[in-house]
């Protein structure tokens, strides 16, 4: 298998049709050797990318964060037309509201850097220089945004979580029944979540519905807890597999309440709807939640 072939596949695990088609024009010039125009480009969609990934946020979420980013790279775009500066800016501001991991921002630097070195020549004394990237540096950085950013849906970030939680708390007046609330979670957020981003949601929802004790935590419980049952019943072997592999903390907070009501009410609802997940806790937590 050659290294364009593997290229080739993982594009068409673009997420984004639009992002998928300007990235053709990366791998047209790459594979032609035009090493400088495929960095280049593949720069351009980047940001495309991203500025289509925070407007879905807004459109399909409603992250507000995501709105006021896009607000400010719009009027600094109408401010100054024929200025980039929006570019940088736009990854300082997705970087301080922390939608990425921090090698994900590095990686997108690094690209950046690169880039600027690519399209603009530098004179020294009597000398034009234009930096030529070498075919393994450009294969990098297409390989890194394709793994870490193209191929990734607008959920990629667990910021998204705090939004859910409020969507939750309003709307759980709105879906008496289960079945409903199933078709809306799984409509606007669970059928195109990452794994990653499942186990996220599910490890803290475990915590507020068995664990976490406030005034908040227990005003929202009950929809807090038919969320994760939802989520459970979505992919309960990939929940199980986490359990197992985790389960110090799932069987510490399961039962770190379990002598007082209502936890003990939701522990053992939710085991009736899941027996195999009681079998993915320790020993010690099962004798627990028996006596």
């Amino acid at each position: 298998m050659t290294l364009d072939y593997i290229i080739e596949t993982e594009a068409e695990r673009i997420y984004d049709n639009r992002t998928k088609t300007y990235f053709r024009e990366v791998l047209s010039s790459y594979i032609q050797g035009n090493y400088r125009s495929s960095l280049v480009v593949l720069w351009t969609v980047v940001v495309t990318d991203l500025i289509f990934k925070l407007q879905d946020l807004v459109d399909i979420y409603g992250d507000s964060k995501a709105e006021r980013i896009l607000q400010k790279i719009q009027d600094m775009q109408n401010k100054d037309p024929k200025s980039s500066r929006w570019e940088t800016e736009l990854i300082k501001l997705i970087q301080e509201s922390n939608y990425f991991d921090t090698f994900v921002i590095t990686q997108i630097s690094n690209l950046q850097n690169d880039r600027h070195l690519a399209a603009h020549p530098i004179l020294k004394k009597d000398t034009l220089e234009l930096y030529n990237p070498n075919k393994d540096t450009v294969r990098a950085h297409i390989r890194n945004i394709l793994d870490n950013l193209l191929t990734k849906p607008p959920l990629l970030t667990k910021q998204i979580f705090k939004q859910f939680i409020v969507d939750l708390s309003t709307k759980k007046e709105l879906f008496p029944d289960t079945n409903e609330l199933k078709k809306y979670l799984n409509n606007k957020y669970f059928h195109k979540m990452p794994k990653e981003v499942k186990i996220y949601f599910f490890r803290h929802l475990w915590k507020f519905v068995f664990a976490l004790k406030n005034e908040d935590a227990d005003e929202h419980r009950n929809i807090n807890f038919r969320t994760l049952r939802v989520l459970c019943s979505l992919d309960e072997v990939l929940f199980i597999k986490y359990i197992s592999q985790e389960n110090s903390y799932f069987s510490e907070k399961v039962t770190v309440n379990i002598n007082e009501y209502p936890f003990n009410f939701y522990v053992t609802l939710f085991l009736f709807f899941f027996p195999k997940i009681f079998h993915s806790l320790s020993e010690e937590s099962c004798n627990l939640i028996i006596n």
